[in-house]
């Protein structure tokens, strides 16, 4: 997104945001990530929440993350 706080605030009451890095072609990296995570068995889709909401550990989730901005800057 743009526009983090914009973005933030559409997500349900009572969300965290945790963890957040700048990029350039957000849109694309987005759709990387989520098709990545949705394909990967260590990270559990909780689709009741939404489709952005995913049961991890946290680092290894930044670590998978920043492997593909690398991959796809």
């Amino acid at each position: 997104t743009k526009n983090i706080m914009n973005r933030f605030k559409q997500y349900p009451k009572g969300s965290e945001l945790l963890f957040s890095i700048n990029c350039t072609n957000a849109k694309k990296i987005e759709s990387k990530i989520l098709n990545n995570l949705k394909s990967n068995t260590n990270y559990l889709q909780c689709k009741e929440s939404g489709n952005e909401y995913f049961q991890c550990d946290l680092e290894k989730l930044k670590q998978e993350i920043q492997k593909i901005l690398v991959e796809h800057s």
